[in-house]
């Protein structure tokens, strides 16, 4: 006959592991404050009662915990706009950087005898 104590460990411990949006990788970036693109799509994607029980979960408390301005508003709604802002100011940045690798490649020319120019340098590289 088990305790109490060990029902709601073993409980909490299945419940992150099977219900949550986040995949286990996903849930240790989130534990040390860290997010990716496959994170923030996620947030993004997110409803407000998603965010509700996704906010249960610890791993999630203590991401929600290192987001700047977090403690200075106790309202739900309000934690939630904060929580969407953050995601798409970081999918902004994403964006950003993928558009300088994509300029950056375009300025590199392969011409047919195999050598490597930048823009109108005609120095190899």
């Amino acid at each position: 006959m088990s305790t109490a104590s060990d029902v709601a460990r073993v409980f909490t411990d299945t419940e992150e592991e099977t219900y949550s949006m986040f995949s286990k990788p996903e849930q240790a970036m989130l534990s040390k404050g860290k997010v990716n693109r496959t994170i923030i799509e996620k947030i993004l994607d997110m409803k407000f009662y998603n965010y509700q029980y996704e906010a249960m979960f610890r791993f999630f408390e203590a991401f929600l915990c290192t987001l700047r301005g977090w403690g200075l508003t106790p309202d739900t709604s309000r934690q939630f706009r904060l929580l969407k802002r953050f995601a798409s100011d970081t999918n902004y940045d994403y964006y950003m950087e993928d558009k300088a690798l994509k300029e950056k490649q375009e300025a590199v020319e392969v011409t047919p005898s195999g050598h490597i120019f930048k823009g109108d340098d005609l120095i190899a590289l």
